[in-house]
Protein backbone atom coordinates (compact mmCIF):
# COMPACT_ATOMS: atom_id res chain seq x y z
CA UNK A 1 0.00 0.00 0.00
CA UNK A 2 1.06 3.63 -0.48
CA UNK A 3 0.10 6.93 1.10
CA UNK A 4 -1.66 9.51 -1.03
CA UNK A 5 -1.74 12.24 1.66
CA UNK A 6 -0.58 12.97 5.20
CA UNK A 7 -2.09 10.17 7.39
CA UNK A 8 -1.40 11.90 10.72
CA UNK A 9 -4.60 13.26 12.22
CA UNK A 10 -4.70 16.23 14.57
CA UNK A 11 -4.95 15.38 18.26
CA UNK A 12 -8.62 16.35 18.43
CA UNK A 13 -9.55 14.09 15.51
CA UNK A 14 -7.81 10.94 16.75
CA UNK A 15 -9.74 8.17 18.46
CA UNK A 16 -9.05 4.63 19.60
CA UNK A 17 -10.59 3.22 16.44
CA UNK A 18 -9.22 5.86 14.04
CA UNK A 19 -5.71 6.92 14.99
CA UNK A 20 -4.66 7.67 11.40
CA UNK A 21 -6.50 8.88 8.33
CA UNK A 22 -7.16 5.57 6.58
CA UNK A 23 -8.46 7.36 3.48
CA UNK A 24 -4.84 8.25 2.66
CA UNK A 25 -4.03 4.58 2.06
CA UNK A 26 -4.31 3.19 -1.48
CA UNK A 27 -3.19 0.05 -3.31
CA UNK A 28 0.36 -0.01 -4.66
CA UNK A 29 0.34 1.06 -8.34
CA UNK A 30 1.83 -1.17 -10.96
CA UNK A 31 5.51 -0.61 -11.48
CA UNK A 32 6.13 0.59 -7.91
CA UNK A 33 9.47 -0.32 -6.37
CA UNK A 34 8.06 -0.11 -2.81
CA UNK A 35 9.29 3.24 -1.49
CA UNK A 36 6.65 5.59 -2.88
CA UNK A 37 5.61 6.80 0.58
CA UNK A 38 9.05 7.27 2.06
CA UNK A 39 9.88 6.34 5.63
CA UNK A 40 8.53 7.57 8.99
CA UNK A 41 5.47 8.99 7.25
CA UNK A 42 3.01 7.96 9.98
CA UNK A 43 3.48 8.70 13.69
CA UNK A 44 2.35 6.25 16.34
CA UNK A 45 0.96 7.00 19.83
CA UNK A 46 3.11 8.81 22.37
CA UNK A 47 4.60 7.18 25.46
CA UNK A 48 3.61 8.82 28.74
CA UNK A 49 4.97 6.94 31.73
CA UNK A 50 6.05 8.28 35.13
CA UNK A 51 7.95 5.89 37.42
CA UNK A 52 8.56 7.60 40.77
CA UNK A 53 10.64 6.51 43.76
CA UNK A 54 10.79 8.09 47.21
CA UNK A 55 13.29 6.78 49.72
CA UNK A 56 14.86 7.76 53.02
CA UNK A 57 18.01 6.37 54.63
CA UNK A 58 18.25 5.98 58.42
CA UNK A 59 21.79 5.48 59.68
CA UNK A 60 22.26 3.24 62.71
CA UNK A 61 26.03 2.91 62.93
CA UNK A 62 29.26 4.81 62.53
CA UNK A 63 29.88 3.52 59.02
CA UNK A 64 28.22 5.25 56.09
CA UNK A 65 27.33 1.78 54.78
CA UNK A 66 25.21 0.96 57.82
CA UNK A 67 21.68 2.21 57.23
CA UNK A 68 18.07 1.14 56.78
CA UNK A 69 16.34 2.42 53.68
CA UNK A 70 12.59 2.95 53.49
CA UNK A 71 11.47 3.09 49.87
CA UNK A 72 8.17 3.73 48.12
CA UNK A 73 8.02 3.08 44.39
CA UNK A 74 5.24 3.57 41.86
CA UNK A 75 5.13 2.55 38.24
CA UNK A 76 3.06 4.56 35.80
CA UNK A 77 2.05 6.93 38.60
CA UNK A 78 -0.76 8.62 36.66
CA UNK A 79 -2.09 5.31 35.27
CA UNK A 80 -1.77 6.57 31.71
CA UNK A 81 -2.66 4.02 29.03
CA UNK A 82 0.36 3.48 26.79
CA UNK A 83 -0.62 2.05 23.44
CA UNK A 84 1.76 -0.23 21.60
CA UNK A 85 0.98 1.07 18.12
CA UNK A 86 -1.88 0.99 15.63
CA UNK A 87 -2.91 -1.80 13.30
CA UNK A 88 -0.89 -1.02 10.18
CA UNK A 89 -1.96 -4.05 8.15
CA UNK A 90 -4.52 -3.07 5.54
CA UNK A 91 -6.42 -5.75 3.65
CA UNK A 92 -7.42 -4.44 0.21
CA UNK A 93 -10.00 -5.97 -2.09
CA UNK A 94 -8.21 -6.38 -5.47
CA UNK A 95 -11.47 -5.96 -7.36
CA UNK A 96 -12.49 -2.64 -5.82
CA UNK A 97 -9.23 -1.33 -4.34
CA UNK A 98 -11.02 -0.67 -1.04
CA UNK A 99 -9.81 -1.53 2.46
CA UNK A 100 -12.00 -4.31 3.86
CA UNK A 101 -10.68 -4.57 7.44
CA UNK A 102 -11.59 -1.13 8.79
CA UNK A 103 -12.95 -0.99 12.39
CA UNK A 104 -16.39 -0.12 11.04
CA UNK A 105 -16.42 -3.52 9.34
CA UNK A 106 -14.65 -5.90 11.74
CA UNK A 107 -14.60 -4.05 15.08
CA UNK A 108 -11.84 -3.27 17.56
CA UNK A 109 -8.93 -4.89 15.69
CA UNK A 110 -9.46 -3.08 12.38
CA UNK A 111 -6.87 -1.21 10.32
CA UNK A 112 -5.89 2.11 11.92
CA UNK A 113 -7.13 1.19 15.43
CA UNK A 114 -4.81 1.38 18.43
CA UNK A 115 -3.45 -1.80 19.97
CA UNK A 116 -2.40 -2.24 23.57
CA UNK A 117 0.31 -4.31 25.25
CA UNK A 118 -1.65 -5.37 28.31
CA UNK A 119 -3.04 -8.87 28.45
CA UNK A 120 -3.30 -12.10 30.36
CA UNK A 121 -0.37 -11.34 32.67
CA UNK A 122 -2.09 -8.33 34.22
CA UNK A 123 -5.38 -10.21 34.56
CA UNK A 124 -3.80 -13.29 36.11
CA UNK A 125 -1.72 -11.42 38.68
CA UNK A 126 -4.72 -9.26 39.63
CA UNK A 127 -6.85 -12.37 40.14
CA UNK A 128 -4.16 -14.08 42.21
CA UNK A 129 -3.78 -11.09 44.52
CA UNK A 130 -7.56 -10.81 44.82
CA UNK A 131 -7.92 -14.47 45.80
CA UNK A 132 -5.33 -14.01 48.52
CA UNK A 133 -7.27 -11.02 49.91
CA UNK A 134 -10.98 -11.92 49.67
CA UNK A 135 -13.28 -14.65 48.39
CA UNK A 136 -15.28 -12.23 46.24
CA UNK A 137 -12.39 -12.41 43.73
CA UNK A 138 -13.78 -15.83 42.74
CA UNK A 139 -16.16 -13.87 40.51
CA UNK A 140 -13.15 -13.01 38.32
CA UNK A 141 -12.36 -16.65 37.59
CA UNK A 142 -14.73 -16.89 34.55
CA UNK A 143 -13.12 -13.94 32.73
CA UNK A 144 -9.67 -15.35 33.52
CA UNK A 145 -10.69 -18.73 32.06
CA UNK A 146 -12.02 -17.08 28.89
CA UNK A 147 -8.95 -14.83 28.61
CA UNK A 148 -6.65 -17.82 29.03
CA UNK A 149 -8.48 -19.71 26.30
CA UNK A 150 -8.20 -16.72 23.95
CA UNK A 151 -4.46 -16.32 24.64
CA UNK A 152 -3.74 -20.02 24.14
CA UNK A 153 -5.78 -20.15 20.96
CA UNK A 154 -3.84 -17.16 19.61
CA UNK A 155 -0.56 -19.00 20.23
CA UNK A 156 0.59 -16.69 23.04
CA UNK A 157 0.83 -19.35 25.73
CA UNK A 158 4.64 -19.32 25.70
CA UNK A 159 5.04 -15.59 26.28
CA UNK A 160 6.42 -14.76 29.77
CA UNK A 161 3.46 -12.53 30.62
CA UNK A 162 0.96 -15.17 29.55
CA UNK A 163 2.75 -17.89 31.53
CA UNK A 164 2.65 -15.68 34.62
CA UNK A 165 -1.03 -14.95 34.02
CA UNK A 166 -1.78 -18.67 33.81
CA UNK A 167 0.33 -19.80 36.76
CA UNK A 168 -0.39 -17.10 39.37
CA UNK A 169 -4.16 -17.78 39.79
CA UNK A 170 -3.58 -21.54 39.85
CA UNK A 171 -1.06 -21.11 42.64
CA UNK A 172 -3.42 -18.82 44.57
CA UNK A 173 -6.30 -21.27 44.16
CA UNK A 174 -4.07 -24.10 45.34
CA UNK A 175 -3.24 -22.20 48.50
CA UNK A 176 -6.58 -20.54 49.28
CA UNK A 177 -9.08 -22.66 47.33
CA UNK A 178 -10.09 -25.13 50.09
CA UNK A 179 -10.58 -22.37 52.65
CA UNK A 180 -12.57 -20.20 50.24
CA UNK A 181 -14.88 -23.10 49.38
CA UNK A 182 -15.42 -23.93 53.06
CA UNK A 183 -16.39 -20.34 53.91
CA UNK A 184 -18.72 -20.06 50.92
CA UNK A 185 -20.41 -23.41 51.62
CA UNK A 186 -20.93 -22.77 55.33
CA UNK A 187 -20.91 -19.16 56.51
CA UNK A 188 -21.96 -17.49 53.25
CA UNK A 189 -24.74 -20.00 52.53
CA UNK A 190 -26.21 -19.47 55.99
CA UNK A 191 -25.79 -15.70 56.34
CA UNK A 192 -25.51 -14.15 52.85
CA UNK A 193 -27.29 -16.25 50.22
CA UNK A 194 -30.96 -15.50 49.63
CA UNK A 195 -33.23 -18.52 50.17
CA UNK A 196 -36.96 -19.03 49.72
CA UNK A 197 -39.19 -21.24 51.89
CA UNK A 198 -37.99 -24.79 51.44
CA UNK A 199 -34.41 -23.65 50.84
CA UNK A 200 -34.75 -22.91 47.12
CA UNK A 201 -32.04 -20.50 46.00
CA UNK A 202 -33.32 -19.83 42.47
CA UNK A 203 -36.86 -19.01 43.68
CA UNK A 204 -35.44 -16.49 46.12
CA UNK A 205 -33.24 -14.88 43.47
CA UNK A 206 -36.15 -14.42 41.04
CA UNK A 207 -38.69 -13.18 43.59
CA UNK A 208 -40.15 -9.83 42.36
CA UNK A 209 -39.35 -7.95 45.57
CA UNK A 210 -35.76 -9.23 45.53
CA UNK A 211 -35.31 -8.22 41.88
CA UNK A 212 -36.48 -4.69 42.75
CA UNK A 213 -34.01 -4.58 45.66
CA UNK A 214 -31.21 -5.79 43.40
CA UNK A 215 -32.03 -3.13 40.80
CA UNK A 216 -32.06 -0.38 43.42
CA UNK A 217 -28.76 -1.64 44.81
CA UNK A 218 -27.20 -1.64 41.35
CA UNK A 219 -28.33 1.95 40.68
CA UNK A 220 -26.97 3.01 44.06
CA UNK A 221 -23.49 1.49 43.96
CA UNK A 222 -22.87 1.69 40.18
CA UNK A 223 -25.03 4.49 38.72
CA UNK A 224 -23.92 3.90 35.12
CA UNK A 225 -24.30 0.12 35.22
CA UNK A 226 -28.03 0.15 34.27
CA UNK A 227 -26.94 1.80 31.00
CA UNK A 228 -24.69 -1.12 30.04
CA UNK A 229 -27.20 -2.71 27.63
CA UNK A 230 -27.48 0.60 25.74
CA UNK A 231 -23.73 1.17 25.82
CA UNK A 232 -23.09 -2.23 24.24
CA UNK A 233 -25.59 -1.52 21.48
CA UNK A 234 -23.87 1.73 20.50
CA UNK A 235 -21.02 1.86 17.99
CA UNK A 236 -18.32 0.64 18.07
CA UNK A 237 -19.86 -2.80 18.49
CA UNK A 238 -17.90 -5.57 20.15
CA UNK A 239 -16.58 -8.47 18.12
CA UNK A 240 -17.36 -12.04 19.14
CA UNK A 241 -14.26 -12.55 21.28
CA UNK A 242 -14.58 -9.20 23.05
CA UNK A 243 -18.29 -9.81 23.67
CA UNK A 244 -17.56 -13.15 25.35
CA UNK A 245 -14.89 -11.53 27.55
CA UNK A 246 -17.27 -8.72 28.51
CA UNK A 247 -20.01 -11.22 29.39
CA UNK A 248 -17.60 -13.28 31.49
CA UNK A 249 -16.64 -10.11 33.36
CA UNK A 250 -20.17 -8.75 33.87
CA UNK A 251 -22.35 -11.79 34.60
CA UNK A 252 -20.66 -13.00 37.85
CA UNK A 253 -21.09 -9.60 39.61
CA UNK A 254 -24.73 -9.54 38.46
CA UNK A 255 -25.16 -13.03 39.89
CA UNK A 256 -23.76 -11.79 43.21
CA UNK A 257 -26.36 -9.02 43.26
CA UNK A 258 -29.12 -11.59 42.87
CA UNK A 259 -27.68 -14.23 45.20
CA UNK A 260 -26.55 -12.16 48.17
CA UNK A 261 -28.77 -10.60 50.83
CA UNK A 262 -26.76 -8.56 53.38
CA UNK A 263 -27.13 -9.83 56.92
CA UNK A 264 -27.89 -6.37 58.37
CA UNK A 265 -29.51 -4.85 55.30
CA UNK A 266 -28.10 -2.76 52.49
CA UNK A 267 -27.58 0.49 54.47
CA UNK A 268 -25.22 -1.17 56.94
CA UNK A 269 -23.69 -3.93 54.81
CA UNK A 270 -23.41 -2.10 51.48
CA UNK A 271 -19.73 -3.10 51.32
CA UNK A 272 -20.87 -6.67 50.60
CA UNK A 273 -21.54 -5.43 47.07
CA UNK A 274 -18.32 -3.43 46.76
CA UNK A 275 -16.82 -5.91 44.31
CA UNK A 276 -19.94 -6.06 42.14
CA UNK A 277 -20.16 -2.26 42.11
CA UNK A 278 -16.48 -1.85 41.22
CA UNK A 279 -16.56 -4.45 38.46
CA UNK A 280 -19.73 -3.14 36.80
CA UNK A 281 -18.57 0.48 37.17
CA UNK A 282 -15.27 -0.39 35.49
CA UNK A 283 -17.12 -2.11 32.65
CA UNK A 284 -19.45 0.87 32.21
CA UNK A 285 -16.51 3.31 32.27
CA UNK A 286 -14.72 1.27 29.61
CA UNK A 287 -17.74 1.28 27.32
CA UNK A 288 -18.33 5.01 27.84
CA UNK A 289 -14.68 5.66 26.93
CA UNK A 290 -14.96 3.48 23.84
CA UNK A 291 -18.20 5.08 22.65
CA UNK A 292 -17.06 8.66 23.25
CA UNK A 293 -13.57 7.93 21.94
CA UNK A 294 -15.00 6.73 18.64
CA UNK A 295 -17.06 9.91 18.24
CA UNK A 296 -14.84 12.99 18.82
CA UNK A 297 -17.81 15.38 18.72
CA UNK A 298 -19.50 13.50 21.56
CA UNK A 299 -16.55 13.91 23.93
CA UNK A 300 -18.12 17.05 25.37
CA UNK A 301 -20.56 14.70 27.12
CA UNK A 302 -17.75 13.17 29.18
CA UNK A 303 -18.10 15.71 32.01
CA UNK A 304 -21.83 15.15 32.35
CA UNK A 305 -21.39 11.37 32.34
CA UNK A 306 -18.70 11.62 35.03
CA UNK A 307 -20.94 13.77 37.23
CA UNK A 308 -23.77 11.26 36.79
CA UNK A 309 -21.52 8.66 38.38
CA UNK A 310 -19.76 10.82 40.98
CA UNK A 311 -22.72 12.67 42.50
CA UNK A 312 -24.70 9.56 43.61
CA UNK A 313 -21.50 8.05 45.03
CA UNK A 314 -20.88 11.19 47.09
CA UNK A 315 -24.49 11.15 48.27
CA UNK A 316 -24.12 7.57 49.48
CA UNK A 317 -20.86 8.44 51.24
CA UNK A 318 -22.52 11.43 52.95
CA UNK A 319 -25.44 9.26 54.04
CA UNK A 320 -23.09 6.83 55.74
CA UNK A 321 -21.90 9.58 58.08
CA UNK A 322 -25.41 10.92 58.89
CA UNK A 323 -26.32 9.20 62.14
CA UNK A 324 -29.82 10.68 62.36
CA UNK A 325 -30.96 9.32 58.98
CA UNK A 326 -28.75 6.24 58.70
CA UNK A 327 -28.90 4.52 62.06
Amino acid sequence: MVLTCNPNLSRGDRSILRFIDTSCVAPVPKGSIGNDSGINSARGPRLNNWDVSLFKKFKYGESAQQYIQVRVETYNLFNHTNWQSFNSTAQIDPATGRIVNLPSAIGRDGFGALTTVRGLGTLGVSLALGLLLHRSALALVPVWVVGSAVALRAGRGREPGALLGLAAPLAALGVEGPRLWQVAATFDREHHFATAPGGSLVSAWLAPAHLVDAGNTLALIAPLAPLLPLLFLLWPRLGGRAAVLAAAFALPPLALLLAVVPQQGLPRDWDVFAFAGSALSALAAWRVARVLGAAPRARRLAGAVALAAIVPALQLAALQSDDDRMW
